[in-house]
């Protein structure tokens, strides 16, 4: 699996708006047309071509209730701003008031270290994403290396190693919906708690030799402290 990505942040934007979540209502529908709105008033940030990465800071979260899942928050700006230009996208969800986005480049790091408490492992997939087959198969790969799912707040780092034709934002849900044994069980299948993901990463690494082939690294462990970072 190859390295992670490291975020070098190079302009903030204060928001004066809770961020939004993606939606798949109809087009014409309120909540699409709030969505469009608010992104519209995120577009300025965009607006310089050097962008490699960006990391939205979701604010005013409280410890009993971690609230909604980080990557309906970072898709929609993704899918906005052009999805395949980003080869990193942050998330993370804070105490503290207010809310954030910062953009910025993606520079070459190293990958999470098991002495820093990281658990990982590495999935190899074929087929269509969008198939209950795919998550099926990641889930089983995943739960013969990780047995016990943690209990609280989590901070994961996902690489996507992917071929160049593919769209990587379209594997987010998927692939984050197959770890179950990582997050915990929902109430159905593959709907994982991971509302309790407080910190994450979203990696992308093109290799042209993938084809339509997707290599996961998956990263996990309790979020230090209380899970939120002030």
């Amino acid at each position: 699996m190859a390295d992670t990505w490291r975020f070098e942040g190079l302009d903030e934007v204060v928001l004066e708006e809770r961020p939004r979540l993606a939606s798949w209502d109809a087009m014409a529908s309120p909540a699409q047309a709030a969505l469009r709105a608010y992104l519209d008033r995120l577009q300025s940030a965009a607006d310089r071509p050097d962008l490699s990465a960006f990391h939205l800071i979701v604010g005013d979260v409280t410890e009993g209730s971690p609230g909604h899942d980080l990557d309906n928050f970072l898709y929609p700006v993704a899918k906005r701003f052009g999805a395949n230009r980003f080869d990193l996208v942050r998330g993370s969800k804070r105490r503290s008031r207010g809310h954030r986005l910062v953009v910025g480049v993606a520079v070459s790091g190293d990958p999470p270290r098991a002495s820093d408490g990281w658990s990982s492992v590495v999935v190899g997939t074929e087929g269509s994403t969008d198939s209950r087959a795919w998550k099926e198969d990641v889930h089983a790969q995943v739960a013969r290396v990780v047995h016990t799912p943690e209990t609280g707040p989590v901070e994961m780092e996902i690489v996507f190693r992917i071929g160049p034709s593919r769209t990587w934002v379209n594997l987010w849900k998927p692939a984050i919906d197959s770890l179950g044994p990582i997050l915990g069980e929902g109430r159905r299948p593959f709907m994982p708690e991971d509302d309790m993901i407080v910190e994450l990463g979203l990696h992308r690494q093109v290799d042209p030799g993938m084809g339509f082939r997707v290599e996961l690294g998956i990263w996990g462990r309790a979020a230090s402290g209380t899970g939120l970072i002030g």
